[in-house]
């Protein structure tokens, strides 16, 4: 179990989660790529690649990050 402030354990946990097709975990890596944080680098296109594989699924949280975020780039 990772340790608080221990981020590269954690980002690596959600994107294997991400990987697997979990939404909410798609939506926070594509949020974390679009604004380059918690060890993931700036990424827009993978960012917003995988916050369209968590709108797909209807995940509401996708549904609004896709929104907001395209208004933005």
């Amino acid at each position: 179990m990772p340790r608080e402030g221990d981020s590269k354990e954690i980002g690596a946990m959600l994107l294997k989660h991400a990987n697997k097709g979990r939404a909410w975990a798609q939506a926070y890596v594509g949020i974390w790529y679009l604004n380059g944080m918690n060890g993931f680098a700036l990424d827009k296109e993978k960012g917003l690649q995988f916050i369209k594989q968590a709108a797909d699924q209807r995940y509401t949280g996708g549904l609004f990050d896709t929104n907001r975020n395209i208004c933005i780039i």
